[in-house]
């Protein structure tokens, strides 16, 4: 007789732990060489090497990008002191890093990642970064655009973004000198046009495409029909317009009301005002066999 097989047994004792997740766009760059993930998969990490609570920041971007990185503990924060073989040496060069090309206040442990949108994490040694912006994407032909390059720098210990001095501009390929980081851009045709920021010392901006569109003509718009203003219905001075026609009892108790007015203005002679007007008012007396 076969034995019955026993049921497997299940540990429920430690739990599943799913670990949350997100994608970034992550850049290391250096004066030497620029290490690029895009799209990288980034999963929940310890929060510190000694840590048992599990984060989703930009530590784990950097240590899930298969770089050489060594970190410094401190309390809570985890402070990067190099890349591969780029160590912090202050004054000379030190890691910088920046979100969307906000730049960082704290340590790179302590900067959560976004879930439902993809960011820009940049990592930067012995370079500072360049971004450009222009006023209008879709200028108009026979128009002028303004484009302009900032670099990033510090005065003093504040961080700031300026205008880029003596930079460059790349304009579908050409390249135009920018003096004072702002740059006049004349619109010709609608072709689209790509343009970038470019600096020594500076990583160069990204590329931005402009989008001309072509000169609309005013709409014409026909002459609205006018007619004559119409007194109100039941005013004086003749009475309201409703665009009825008149009846022949109205019309004959109006005529009937003027030959009295008429006849009350006659004198003992006859005559009515003068003897010209007396003889058209005779007719017309006539006419009514009056």
């Amino acid at each position: 007789e076969n034995p019955v097989p026993e049921d497997p047994i299940i540990d429920t004792s430690t739990p599943i732990v799913i670990l949350a997740t997100t994608t970034v766009n992550l850049t290391v760059a250096t004066s030497q060489e620029t290490f690029s993930f895009p799209n990288l998969l980034v999963t929940a990490c310890p929060e510190t090497d000694i840590s048992t609570v599990y984060t989703l920041n930009a530590m784990c971007a950097l240590k899930q990008s298969g770089l050489t990185t060594d970190w410094t503990m401190s309390g809570e924060y985890m402070f990067l002191n190099s890349i591969n073989s780029y160590a912090n040496n202050w004054p000379v060069a030190v890691w910088n890093w920046f979100s969307n090309l906000e730049y960082g206040q704290t340590a790179l442990n302590q900067h959560p990642l976004p879930t439902t949108t993809i960011e820009n994490l940049l990592l930067t040694y012995d370079v500072l970064p360049l971004k450009i912006s222009t006023n209008s994407s879709t200028p108009v032909v026979d128009s002028t655009t303004t484009i302009t390059v900032e670099e990033f720098g510090f005065e003093g210990i504040n961080a700031v973004w300026k205008p880029a001095n003596d930079s460059n501009i790349s304009i579908n390929g050409g390249t135009e000198p920018n003096e004072n980081g702002i740059y006049s851009l004349f619109i010709t045709s609608t072709d689209p046009i790509v343009v970038f920021g470019s600096k020594p010392g500076f990583i160069p901006s990204a590329t931005i495409t402009i989008f001309p569109t072509a000169v609309t003509s005013p709409t014409t718009t026909e002459p609205a029909t006018t007619t004559d203003p119409q007194p109100p219905a039941g005013g004086g001075g003749g009475g309201g317009n409703t665009n009825e026609p008149v009846s022949q009892e109205k019309i004959n108790e109006t005529v009937n009301k003027l030959i009295t007015f008429i006849k009350s203005k006659q004198e003992n002679d006859g005559k009515i005002v003068d003897g010209g007007t007396s003889d058209w008012l005779a007719m017309s007396f006539a006419a009514k066999n009056i």
